[in-house]
């Protein structure tokens, strides 16, 4: 999913879509979590040609899978004020679109949905892009020449796949390049040392429009551990879930559908681990960027180091 770049985009993707209705689903799944397996280390490869387009259109699983991964990243890793700020918009929205909703019904709210959601897009909509892209399988070019496909390390790399490491230096090979541009919340993101303190840090930085980091996952969100949002905030979730719902689930054609979000959560919370590929050691956490810090790596390490985070590991 190409990030919205039109205001209009982020009406579709923010108001009653992905970026509402997507954590309110949470709520609903905080007592539904899937069963953990036994993680397995999967590799990535490159894919061209045939090989390529075959990873377009994942199976109805796989995309349910990505949408809850998405889903969980995006909120377990968000501050506790983060959290508090979408679901009070959540809240606000759902009070907005019920009034409007009511024959006798008067909306008393000063902004419209669409001016609430664009209120709230301009943190939210980074994070949300981050954690959608990164929980993909395939990370396929706009033209469809090349792809990045993640791989489960049970079974050979298939011939079709060339072994590919997203954190290596890239040098002037134009395929390895695009390689990591397309996987870039992976490629760009940073393994850090970090302290309690440090993480809540980072996770509070990420809430302003101006930061450029947009998750920070640790192992707790790795295990998917649910105790990492409390009861009465899941409630939150629960309740707004059951009023959003209500509403018409409208297709956009630039964003994700909330009804395939919804029915994604439905589901449950995604086995742990949450990325599959993602190894952390004690007080470790990776730092996935925002996109548009991506070609500005050095913004990024420094926002890092004034808030004390050590990169153990600066891949690029």
């Amino acid at each position: 999913m190409a990030a919205p770049s039109s205001r209009r985009s982020v009406v579709k993707a923010i108001g009653l879509g992905t970026g509402g209705v997507v954590f309110a689903g949470l709520g609903a799944s905080y007592w539904a979590r899937s069963p953990e397996r036994p993680a397995r280390t999967p590799r990535f490869g490159i894919a061209r040609g045939s090989a390529a387009t075959a990873c377009a259109l994942p199976t109805q699983s796989a995309r349910q899978r990505e949408l809850q991964v998405a889903a969980w990243l995006a909120f377990a890793t968000m501050a506790p004020s983060a959290r508090e700020r979408l679901l009070a918009a959540l809240e606000e929205l759902a009070d907005s679109l019920e009034a409007r909703a009511h024959p006798l019904g008067l909306d008393l709210s000063d902004e419209s949905p669409e001016e609430l959601a664009e209120r709230e897009a301009p943190w939210l909509l980074p994070i949300w892009t981050a954690a959608r892209t990164i929980a993909r399988r395939c990370f396929l070019a706009g033209d469809r020449s090349l792809a990045v496909l993640v791989h489960g390390a049970g079974a050979a790399l298939p011939t079709a796949l060339a072994s590919f490491d997203p954190f290596a230096e890239a040098g002037t090979d134009a395929d390895l390049r695009l390689a990591r541009f397309l996987s870039w919340p992976i490629s760009a993101a940073v393994r850090v040392k970090t302290q309690a303190d440090t993480l809540s840090k980072l996770r509070a930085r990420s809430q302003s429009p101006k930061s450029t980091l947009a998750l920070c996952i640790d192992a707790a969100v790795q295990s998917v551990d649910v105790a990492t949002i409390e009861a009465d905030t899941a409630l939150r979730m629960h309740t707004l879930r059951t009023r959003l719902s209500r509403f018409a689930r409208k297709k956009c054609k630039d964003c994700e559908s909330p009804a395939d979000v919804i029915d994604a959560l439905s589901g449950g919370l995604p086995q742990a681990p949450a990325l599959d590929w993602l190894e952390l050691g004690s007080g470790e956490a990776f730092v996935v960027p925002r996109l548009s810090a991506v070609t500005r790596r050095d913004a990024f390490l420094r926002e890092l180091d004034e808030l004390s985070a050590r990169v153990i590991v600066n891949d690029g």
